[in-house]
């Protein structure tokens, strides 16, 4: 016959789990004879802890100010201090407990960023493409990849973008997008990833294809098919053959976003939502 457990696992507020006697759910149980203080107060980082002169104008702010000394008191570590019972809703309230609170001015908010691509400068100017950047392994993915590396950073991954659009400028004109990311020596796998050319962009607007929106497309669509740097890559060089996008995303886009994604003439930049 197996006798019930002595222990149990609550979670807390701020995420983290404790260990309780299983009959009356304390951390510290006089009449069960445990004491699982140790869990707790070894978990507690107090680097993570505000600083006191923060967290007294906090609740200054909030018009609570009170003494949380009895947090520093809550298990009697003192000398003289006496046993006594700690239950879940101590430790809760206490600051190895609590959620910490952040202001709402601290909360960074997620906003496409300006990060501006740069137009690659090789190694060695005597080098294609596909020798400064032959077939290589990445250690760091696990499992292990095939991608075009370069020779002499291996932190930089090479990709082929290319996008076309037939009857471009026409009301009816269909564009297509595709990028190889990794080198394949059989017919069975392959390395090149193709799509169509959205109707709608990530807005829902409407667009009309055309070629260099297919081009540009497709560099973003190998942007975001893999976590790069999971891989170990730090770069992405994109081999593409289209001076609309080298041009415009490493120079015509800084005077683009200081007027306001407008051009010079007063229209607005076409392809702004990608």
């Amino acid at each position: 016959m197996f006798s019930p457990p002595d222990i149990d696992y609550l979670d807390l507020p701020n995420g983290r789990t404790i260990t309780v006697c299983a009959l009356h759910h304390q951390v510290v149980c006089g009449r069960c004879c445990l004491d699982f203080s140790f869990d707790i107060e070894d978990g507690y980082d107090e680097d993570e802890e505000e600083g006191e002169l923060e967290r007294l104008e906090r609740k200054f702010r909030e018009g609570r100010l009170m003494d949380d000394s009895s947090d520093e008191e809550l298990f009697s570590t003192g000398i003289n201090a006496l046993p006594r019972d700690v239950t879940f809703a101590d430790v809760a309230n206490s600051k190895y407990g609590r959620k910490r609170e952040i202001a709402a001015e601290d909360i960074i908010e997620s906003k496409p960023g300006n990060v501006i691509p740069t137009v690659f400068e090789p190694d060695n100017d005597a080098l294609s493409p596909v020798h400064h950047f032959p077939p290589g392994v990445s250690t760091k993915a696990m499992p292990n990849v095939l991608r075009f590396i370069n020779r002499y950073d291996k932190s930089e991954a090479l990709i082929y973008t290319d996008g076309a659009c037939l009857d471009n400028g026409a009301a009816n004109a269909r564009g297509g997008c595709a990028f190889v990311f990794k080198p394949t020596y059989s017919e069975k796998e392959s390395g090149v990833v193709s799509l169509r050319l959205e109707d709608q962009g990530p807005g829902g607007e409407i667009y009309q294809h055309t070629s260099n929106r297919a081009e540009l497309r497709a560099v973003i669509a190998a942007l975001r098919f893999r976590e790069w740097y999971g891989e170990g890559f730090k770069t992405i060089v994109i081999a593409t053959d289209s001076t609309y996008v080298v041009n415009g995303a490493t120079d015509w886009v800084r005077a683009w976003m200081c007027k306001d994604w407008h051009l010079s003439t007063g229209g607005r930049v076409k392809n702004r939502d990608l």
